[in-house]
């Protein structure tokens, strides 16, 4: 997705933990000094969203677009030949649910509070949210259908209370297999 914004002419900056999960991009996309595409960034992190947020604004003045991707599995709270669905470890299934629900709902409010106060200057406004993919392999993938709730809330409350163009959308572009979840 960021390397077809990035194509259109987008400025498009990735938040990340880890630098090695930001693609690179045939369109050009590079990453420079000048133009750094990745902000180092913890979602379950309030202070450190709103810190990746003021570099966006003092850097482009804005931000239009927010798209929640953070998310994954922890190996411990995947169903295999050993470990049976009744034995998955809280603490396993908790990290999970974080990373995937309350990894989405931090940024939304960190973003969508500064979104919305242009929101009337400026139509084009959106926050969007990725819902996990469900599969079929043996993964409990925690938090899909909070995602799901959430973002359809999300998007009846931004527009009742705060300004019906503001768009929250979501979609569900499949599973990928990345090196996360080449166990399964």
């Amino acid at each position: 997705m960021a390397c077809a914004l990035a194509a259109t002419g987008a400025n498009v900056h990735c938040s990340t933990r880890t630098w090695r999960a930001v693609p690179s991009c045939s369109s050009g996309w590079v990453r420079t000094p000048a133009a750094p595409p990745v902000i180092e960034t913890d979602v379950l992190d309030p202070a450190s969203v709103t810190r990746a947020l003021d570099a966006l604004v003092e850097r482009y003045g804005k931000v239009d677009v927010l798209i929640n991707g953070a998310g994954g599995n922890h190996p411990k709270a995947t169903t295999n030949a050993d470990m049976k669905f009744f034995d998955l470890p809280a603490d396993a299934l908790r990290w999970v649910f974080d990373l995937n629900l309350i990894g989405t709902i931090i940024p939304s409010q960190v973003f969508g509070r500064r979104m919305h106060k242009r929101a009337w200057e400026h139509p084009e406004h959106f926050v969007d949210e990725r819902l996990p993919a469900p599969d079929t392999h043996r993964r409990l993938f925690g938090g899909q259908g909070g995602v799901s709730n959430f973002t359809q809330w999300l998007a009846v409350h931004m527009a009742q209370e705060y300004s019906p163009r503001i768009r929250v959308n979501a979609i569900a572009p499949g599973f990928f297999l990345t090196d996360q979840n080449r166990f399964c």
